[in-house]
């Protein structure tokens, strides 16, 4: 019998400087039952070299042939989701890093909200050194998507994807990941089209963002 997948984290991947502290995230999360799919932008840092020391079945990785994201970020999101099987999709990214806790937390409210199609929880935001600029004190559950889009123009949410949980029919149901020059607000236009049922923000610090000069979008 074929184990169903619920969760694929999906890691397109081109720098190395923080990708193992990335993956170490994803691959310690208390809740074990996930795929990780890391796919190689045709990097010339050396990525095969920090992939190829994991021993973990849930680990599949891939390599393009040629760059994607260098040209269209969004063209290589959604190349790299193609290869995932969960019924919920994490878009994750070379340089942030997950709680541990992240994805047994978000699992609640997964379960409880299952009409729902995007999940988030509270985020905190460092710099390229860690150290600590903004952490978010907005406390909600259940948003309608007036009220999502009420708190992130009023900048009480931010922007981002890799912390956000996704169902991925319905993400594929409208073409994947909006597609907007730099990945500039693709983030935001993708939720909103996916939120007719409202967002699901779970409250609890569960993700650190990091802002640096290597930043793309």
């Amino acid at each position: 019998m074929v184990e169903t997948i619920k969760y694929s984290f999906v890691l397109p991947a081109y720098k190395a400087k923080y990708l193992k502290e990335a993956i170490d995230s994803i691959l310690n999360q208390t809740y074990t039952s996930f795929e990780l799919i890391i796919v190689n932008d045709a990097s010339p840092e050396g990525l095969d070299s920090i992939v190829s020391r994991y021993e973990d079945k849930r680990i599949q990785y891939y390599k393009n042939e040629h760059n994607i994201g260098g040209k269209d970020l969004v063209a290589q999101w959604n190349h790299c989701i193609t290869y995932a099987k969960g019924k919920f999709l994490i878009l994750a990214s070379d340089d942030d890093v997950y709680s541990h806790e992240y994805l047994e937390k978000m699992d609640v409210v997964v379960e409880k909200y299952p009409e729902v199609n995007v999940f988030r929880p509270r985020v905190k935001r460092v710099d390229s050194n860690g150290k600590i600029l903004h952490i978010e004190g907005f406390e909600g559950e259940h948003l309608s998507k007036v009220e999502y889009l009420y708190a992130w123009t009023n900048q009480w949410i931010g922007s981002g994807i890799p912390f956000y949980i996704f169902n991925r029919e319905a993400l594929m149901a409208i073409g994947g990941f909006v597609n907007y020059p730099l990945a500039w607000f693709s983030d935001d236009a993708t939720i909103l089209k996916l939120s007719d049922k409202g967002v699901v923000i779970y409250n609890k610090t569960l993700f650190t963002f990091r802002y640096s000069t290597e930043n793309i979008s």
